[in-house]
């Protein structure tokens, strides 16, 4: 989809069809029944405040909680979900959005405009850790109430293109959270407990085990189609496969394509989230004035790209589940601003040994390759990668570190000093909007700040005003990405889910696992 089309689908009259279901039977208003198992890789939420964690509408928060956008089944069309109406300025320098009116939150709640600006206002606020957090501070300058459901998001900037930034799946900033509950208990109490205005609510939950969830009787947009929810934590493949098979789990998460054609083969069925991932190696410390490190030489980065075989990962790994990525955080035909004509990095081990030679590093060197708990396959992927890169004389330790550990490294601060000069394995969603990930990853003043190379083209391309001008600057902002070196991506994959019969209607949207958010239909 196009910004256009997209910002044409988000404002405007207050027809727009809230998102629903689909899938086989969606059309059937019958009320919740069954309980239902769903078996994750990971809880990659540390906690229930959405300002402090990175996206998890795809996993624990998608029951509970809901967004002013989200993006739709079947095409992933960004729609409005809380919202009534949401209107740009024509000058692009404020929004005005609009809730529907009736939400009510799980505690009984009305949800209304003071939500909506308490909680815009704590994702712009310094103790905010979400991944556009430097977006919204850099760009909103005050969120005003206009009336009981109206707000007035004044911009310092124009933001053509706010209202991706608001969509649940990109990120938590579109949840809206109960102002008057928080105030009341405070924000190490709300952080434990989980108040949205989804169709579900938590009942039980076991750290890093379990979390339970009952069905919202009378919900204002929704039917939930189970009575109960379960979200296990299994990070063995094998178990999550034993699970399904064995009738304790109805759908798993993230597996391999072995494990695909295997229980396709018994009957199951697959669930494909298209544009689901791509798999790089990113770096720590290689821009800016960080310690002396190899990775801050273009002619290592280049090296460390060419002795690396991704049609080889491709086909190894994932059993040739989607395409080499040519360029980093893009998925061509998907991506807005997502480069042309560029062709993926050749493989030459011979040309790599070279180019550490001319960088000074004749014999190699040695750096950590981390692997964070949050990609299910990063110990695999992190494996072929050392060893690719020993042929070329660099030796790579694999550590693999849960996320909780690893996302203190970078999240809203430089780089920590025990990663700097060290690489890692990562794996992130495709996005219909390059800028929105350049922001987050390749920017100097974004979440990551893996680079500043392209700081200039990335900040021209936030304050257009047309989509011609956020599309010229995006791809001119990948283009130099990609002339430096900025990080190696190997792999855009599909993510494979599998699902008995209890779960095989269940929804898929391209990119984004949001199974979660699909766990009830809309009230017609």
């Amino acid at each position: 989809a196009t910004v256009a089309v997209i910002l044409m689908s988000a404002c405007g009259a207050s027809s727009t069809p809230s998102p629903g279901g689909g899938g086989s039977g969606a059309a059937t208003q019958t009320g919740p029944s069954g309980e239902l198992n769903i078996a994750l890789h990971t809880f990659n939420a540390e906690t229930w405040d959405p300002s402090q964690t990175l996206p998890f509408m795809t996993q624990l928060g998608g029951p509970v909680f809901e967004s002013l956008f989200v993006y739709s089944p079947p095409n992933g069309e960004l729609r409005p979900m809380l919202l009534d109406k949401a209107e740009m300025a024509p000058d692009a320098k404020s929004w005005t959005l609009k809730i529907k009116d009736g939400i009510r939150f799980s505690n009984g709640d009305p949800m209304t405009s003071e939500d909506v600006k308490f909680s815009l206002d704590r994702y712009r606020s310094d103790a905010s850790k979400t991944s556009q957090a430097a977006a919204f501070q850099r760009t909103i300058q005050d969120v005003q109430v206009v009336d009981k459901l109206t707000v007035r998001v004044v911009l310092k900037d124009p933001w053509l293109t706010m209202n991706y930034f608001l969509g649940a799946l990109t990120g938590n900033e579109g949840i809206v959270l109960p102002k008057k509950y928080i105030e009341q208990v405070g924000w190490p109490a709300a952080e434990k407990t989980a108040i949205g205005s989804g169709p579900y609510k938590v009942t039980n939950q076991v750290i890093g085990d379990s979390v339970t969830f009952q069905a919202v009787p009378d919900h204002w947009r929704a039917i939930p189609r189970f009575t109960q929810v379960k979200y296990l934590s299994v990070p063995e493949e094998r178990t999550r496969v034993a699970l399904l098979r064995s009738g304790q789990a109805d759908l798993v998460a993230r597996l391999s394509a072995d494990s695909k054609k295997e229980l396709e083969r018994d009957g199951f069925k697959s669930l494909i989230v298209p544009n689901g991932s791509q798999e790089s190696v990113r770096f720590f410390g290689a821009y800016g004035s960080y310690a002396a490190n190899p990775l801050q030489k273009l002619e290592v980065r280049k090296a460390l790209t060419y002795g690396i075989n991704k049609k080889s990962v491709l086909d190894n790994l994932y059993g040739g589940l989607g395409e080499v990525a040519q360029y980093l955080l893009s998925f061509p035909g998907f991506t807005t601003g997502a480069p042309k004509g560029l062709q993926p990095t050749p493989f030459d081990v011979e040309q790599a040994k070279r180019l550490l030679q001319q960088a000074g590093y004749p014999d190699g060197f040695s750096l950590t390759l981390f692997v964070p708990s949050s990609c299910p396959a990063g110990r695999t992927l992190a494996e072929a990668v050392a060893g690719a890169w020993e042929k070329i004389g660099v030796k790579a330790q694999v550590r693999p570190v849960e996320f909780p550990v690893f996302r203190p490294y970078y999240a809203g601060r430089e780089h920590a000093k025990e990663a700097v000069g060290n690489a890692y394995v990562w794996c992130q969603a495709g996005s219909p909007l390059g800028l929105r990930d350049l922001q987050n990853a390749y920017w100097s003043k974004g979440i990551v700040k893996e680079s500043d190379v392209a700081d200039a083209e990335i900040e021209r391309a936030a304050n257009a005003t047309t989509n011609e001008e956020l599309v010229r600057n995006t791809e001119a902002a990948f283009k130099k990405l990609y002339d430096s070196y900025a990080g190696i991506p190997i792999a855009n994959i599909g993510l494979i889910w599998m699902a008995n019969q209890k779960a095989a209607d269940i929804p898929t949207v391209p990119t984004w696992e949001s199974f979660g958010v699909w766990l009830a239909r809309d009230k017609k």
